[in-house]
């Protein structure tokens, strides 16, 4: 394959200025101002844009590079045939032999689709943030509405045991010891349901220091822990950016998870933190009946039971509430088996995550 190259009439000169010009009108706006703010060139779309006149914006961006200024872009609307557009508008100063500005280069870029999607995500933003909010009303109406039949049928429960209790047989008394229990797991499981629904809002982003966080968290367990003689050791963890009361209720959780599923030594948590590029991965190690490596991601979905109530009370929400923590801290969390027993919860906390 051969390439035929025209040669103009007025040599090889005009030849690169033609080739150079056609160029410059085949790229976006282009604005050549001489350091008085003289126009020296306007391409073709630049043309098209300005009309052959030099706008606010451009005169701006000129101002800038002409002193040697920073290499923002200032931005400018524009109606044209194919609809409005953002053009940003960014100039670059050519030095001459003095090292003074001998010309100034404006050059705009289209910010049309990046302005668009950037709406449409704010847009949908919103829409989750309003989303959220109304899931978390719905959640606290049902919650209210619903405890009042609870409490109606807890009462008559107890009426009935306490003014009737020498004319119930056995078969009464078990059923109204039935009816009582299933009515404080309904409520348990509503509480659940409602801090479930509540993790979706940040409440108050700030620096947190883990050790005093922690310490906190077994104040509030000290009952429990003494209970069975548990402890829980920890040294030296970091500052993290996060939300003080669902990172503390992270925390409450898992721990409240390694003493309840505890084996027959007194539990041991202990809790350490590592450094992993921008984020900072826990782990919370302990001593207890493990998990079978079959449910590894399951324990961590809504109402998911390992084991009979009979055998470990609970509602098997407190790790899906965990995980939701976790995600919403732009990290993630897993299980693994201890090293020679027990379970090692694993997290992670990003340092950019701001409500994620």
């Amino acid at each position: 394959m051969s390439v035929m190259h025209r040669v103009s009439a007025e040599g090889p000169e005009q030849e690169e200025r033609d080739v150079l010009s056609s160029i410059v009108d085949h790229v976006g706006p282009l604005v050549v101002l001489e350091p008085d703010g003289r126009v020296a060139l306007l391409n073709r779309a630049a043309a098209r844009l300005l009309g052959g006149e030099v706008s606010d914006a451009v005169q701006q961006a000129f101002a800038r590079a002409n002193a040697g200024g920073g290499q923002e872009r200032t931005l400018e609307w524009f109606d044209t045939d194919e609809g409005r557009c953002l053009i940003g508008w960014r100039g670059s100063a050519i030095p001459g032999d003095d090292g003074r500005p001998r010309r100034v280069v404006i050059e705009g870029i289209d910010l049309t689709e990046g302005h668009d999607a950037r709406e449409v995500a704010e847009a949908r933003a919103a829409e989750l943030e309003g989303a959220n909010e109304e899931l978390t009303q719905f959640a606290s109406i049902v919650s209210h509405d619903l405890r009042e039949p609870l409490r109606v049928v807890s009462g008559v429960a107890e009426l009935f045991e306490t003014r009737y209790a020498e004319d119930l047989d056995e078969s009464a008394n078990r059923l109204l010891a039935a009816l009582t229990r299933s009515t404080e797991r309904m409520s348990a499981l509503l509480d659940g349901l409602l801090a479930y629904s509540r993790v979706g809002r940040i409440e108050e982003w700030r620096t947190i220091d883990v050790n005093a966080l922690v310490a906190e968290v077994l104040e509030g367990l000290g009952e429990q822990l003494a209970d069975c003689d548990g402890e829980v050791v920890s040294a030296g963890l970091p500052t993290v950016e996060g939300d003080w009361v669902q990172l503390a209720q992270l925390f409450q959780n898992l721990i409240a998870n390694a003493l309840k599923f505890r084996g027959e030594a007194p539990p041991r948590v202990e809790i350490t933190a590592s450094r992993e590029s921008d984020r900072w991965h826990f782990a919370l190690a302990d001593n207890g009946i493990g998990i079978d490596p079959r449910n590894r991601q399951r324990v961590f979905e809504m109402f998911q039971r390992l084991h009979t109530r009979d055998a470990y009370p609970g509602t098997g929400v407190g790790l899906a509430i965990a995980r939701k923590i976790v995600e919403r801290h732009g990290g993630r969390i897993w299980v693994e088996p201890g090293a020679e027993r027990g379970t090692v919860f694993h997290f992670t906390v990003s340092d950019h995550a701001r409500g994620a």
